[in-house]
């Protein structure tokens, strides 16, 4: 229930969405960003064009609803976590049409009834995105831009919308050559993938003890055998990895000097009127003769191998320069 804020006081509501909330429940709430909006003031005018005087006015608390749901969460499994829009749900990756039909006979009654649409991930797919960016818009986050260097004319674009990938039997994976089908038991687990290996919680760190007087560090308790792989050190050894694979540039034409971006990969599959949110690894920068640190990402799917351990499958490798 929301209560009446004290108008005599300058009060800074702090929400967490629904997600939030439940990730907090489960011991999963990681904080990482926060901004600052007054979608929720009223600003009136007067007849001379000044802001009218605001603190008699009575507010209520601020309140969360699913146009908060801007980033698509997916859980520890890689799965699309469900959520509700206006038009669809999204549950299980299957997409579902908020209907009134009379005629519907769906659960839910005749009147609201939620009812599975085929082919409907299709257009789901399409409006997922505008529909991120309508709630981006409608939190009316309070921000500052350099006026001599941004005005409003000039938005954000890139140099092309749409990146096309051609498969062929040779491309990406030749299959004479290639292991093209791969049991998920055959995958190494994510604690021994050298994609991950530069993460903290998945680094070789043998237990030591406290370094003595004069010491630097410890000394190992016992030999220990390191089960995971070497992580990509260098931006050599990257270079390494991507030698060979095929590859496309996007410009980012017009920005901003922070290029400060939100990105969210989705795979849509229309024969099984699915849609999958991919994982997204943060592996770093590497340093690059102090010009430019190129960040590294894979993006891919997470799945239980048949020990119940989590194993990732890179489908696509993002460099931002």
């Amino acid at each position: 229930m929301a209560g009446i804020l004290d108008s005599k006081s300058r009060v800074l509501d702090t929400l967490i969405t629904v997600t939030g909330r439940n990730q907090a429940a489960r011991g999963e709430l990681n904080v990482k960003f926060a901004s600052i909006t007054d979608r929720q003031i009223c600003y009136t005018t007067g007849s001379g064009g000044v802001l009218d005087d605001l603190t008699a006015r009575i507010y209520f608390e601020a309140s969360s609803d699913d146009n908060d749901t801007i980033v698509y969460e997916s859980d520890a499994d890689g799965y699309l976590q469900p959520f509700t829009s206006d038009d669809y749900t999204i549950y299980g990756g299957l997409a579902f049409d908020v209907t009134s039909s009379q005629n519907s006979t769906a659960v839910g009654g005749s009147h609201g009834a939620v009812t599975f649409s085929p082919g409907s991930i299709d257009i789901v797919s399409n409006t997922i995105i505008a529909g991120s960016l309508e709630s981006f818009k409608k939190q009316m986050i309070i921000g500052s831009r350099n006026l001599n260097k941004y005005s409003k004319d000039e938005p954000f674009s890139i140099s092309t919308n749409i990146v096309e990938f051609d498969i062929s039997p040779t491309t990406p994976l030749d299959l004479s050559t290639d292991a093209v089908t791969k049991n998920v038991d055959q995958i190494d687990s994510v604690f021994q993938d050298h994609k991950l290996g530069n993460l903290l919680n998945y680094r070789f760190l043998p237990p030591k003890t406290k370094p003595y007087t004069g010491a630097l560090t410890g000394s190992l308790l016992a030999n220990y055998s390191k089960i995971n792989q070497d992580p990509l050190d260098t931006y050599e050894e990257l270079e390494s990895y991507l030698e060979g694979k095929v590859y496309k540039e996007i410009d980012f034409t017009k920005t901003t000097l922070s290029n400060n971006v939100l990105m969210q990969i989705f795979d849509q599959n229309i024969s099984e009127n699915s849609l999958e949110k991919l994982s997204i690894i943060d592996v770093g920068e590497f340093q690059v003769d102090g010009t430019f640190n190129p960040h590294l990402f894979f993006a891919g799917k997470l799945y239980r191998d048949g020990s119940g351990a989590l194993t990732f499958v890179n489908i696509f490798t993002i460099i931002m320069e």
